[in-house]
């Protein structure tokens, strides 16, 4: 029972890509007394797998709580910015 909230994540914000093909998934990870992390993860729209759901990985990790003042904003279809820098997902 001490451990029931150990490695939760929150998801912080969602934003899909202008043509619908990726989700910027904005991740709070809290792991209690070891502290946490911020993470960015990107979803690929177009690979759900039956009983499965949807290709994802991580394209950001960042220090604990800085999702607070994270921006995140897509430039086009396949580019996304977060705090202005640049990642290309072609």
């Amino acid at each position: 029972m001490i451990f029931t909230d150990f490695g939760k994540e929150t998801i912080i914000e969602q934003v899909t890509s202008p043509d619908k093909s990726y989700t910027a998934i904005l991740i709070n990870s809290d792991q209690g007394a070891l502290g946490g992390d911020t993470l960015v993860s990107i979803e690929y729209n177009n690979t759900k797998i039956i009983g499965y759901g949807y290709f994802e990985k991580n394209l950001y990790i960042g220090e604990w709580r800085e999702f607070e003042t994270i921006d995140l904003k897509w430039k086009d279809d396949h580019t996304l910015l977060i705090n202005e820098r640049v990642y290309n997902l072609k």
